[in-house]
């Protein structure tokens, strides 16, 4: 992307901000929709928004998210980026089996599709050429359980809210490889805010974004040079009926961009048509 606010820029920090870490996964035993909706705040400016919906059920999940820049942001890279992606529901963890993505900016539209399956590296078809040298430094390390991002971002909801922020998850975009390392800070209270919609208590975490392939050489000089920074995530355990347990949800996230300082609100959440209500938080 293009432009002083890259729409891809902040893609990624949609990711960083909503992902979670491993944990286990409760078996679904009817249909159940939760639908997340977030702001973007660059300097108290907003600039972007995100809607993440999911519907999960006995075997399955099928899970959309779409990013739109807003205001100030859409004078200087106007533009959404939409994914979907749909998989199995294991009684430990997601087994992905289709991702589709769609980005739309001034300088036309790209699309690209990962499938998995039979044993070996995702199967990646773009709408455009990544190039030889970055296409070999993906080979060179993708593995063939790596997730996409919606996926990454749907399991983060479904893993054990008793050890929130704890390792390292490999995603793949189609476009890179990084991994997104995780530290626990605290037991927190996230406030009501005029930008916030959820209050009650969270797990504060260090969230940190580590390229792995994909990049090209200047990018890798640019990020050597200046990384980003860690993001501060909030992570809140809130009820889930058709579990019967808890899932953890990202309410909050503040960090640095380039351009700006960052912070993310969830405007709205609901669960099975109910607004989330929040759980006890696990002892760390």
């Amino acid at each position: 992307m293009h432009g002083s606010i890259g729409l891809r820029s902040l893609a990624l920090t949609a990711i960083i901000a909503v992902a979670a870490v491993p944990g286990s996964v409760g078996s679904a035993h009817a249909d159940e929709k939760i639908s997340l909706d977030y702001d973007f705040y660059g300097n108290g400016i907003r600039v972007l928004t995100l809607g993440f919906d999911v519907m999960l059920s006995d075997g399955g999940y099928h899970a959309r998210y779409k990013l739109k820049t807003k205001g100030l942001a859409s004078i200087f890279s106007k533009g959404t980026t939409t994914a979907i992606s749909q998989g199995k529901v294991r009684t430990d963890s997601l087994l992905v089996n289709e991702y589709f993505a769609k980005i739309k900016n001034s300088k036309g539209n790209r699309n690209l599709e990962i499938t998995w399956g039979n044993g070996g590296q995702p199967k990646t078809n773009r709408s455009y050429d990544l190039g030889r040298r970055k296409s070999a430094s993906i080979k060179a390390v993708l593995k063939p359980d790596t997730p996409d991002p919606v996926t990454s971002m749907l399991e983060s909801m479904m893993f054990d809210a008793g050890r929130p922020c704890e390792g390292t998850r490999v995603v793949y975009d189609g476009k890179e490889v990084f991994q997104l390392i995780y530290k626990y800070i605290k037991r927190d209270i996230v406030p009501i805010t005029a930008n916030g919609w959820f209050s009650g208590p969270a797990h504060m975490c260090q969230l940190t974004y580590e390229p792995v392939a994909g990049l090209s050489k200047k990018k890798k000089r640019r990020l050597k040079k200046t990384p980003i920074q860690p993001f501060t995530v909030w992570m809140a355990p809130v009820k889930s009926p058709m579990l019967g347990r808890s899932l953890l949800m990202p309410v909050r996230a503040t960090g640095r961009m380039k351009w700006a300082n960052l912070e993310i609100f969830i405007r709205k959440g609901s669960i099975a048509g109910s607004p989330l209500v929040p759980a006890a938080l696990a002892q760390k």
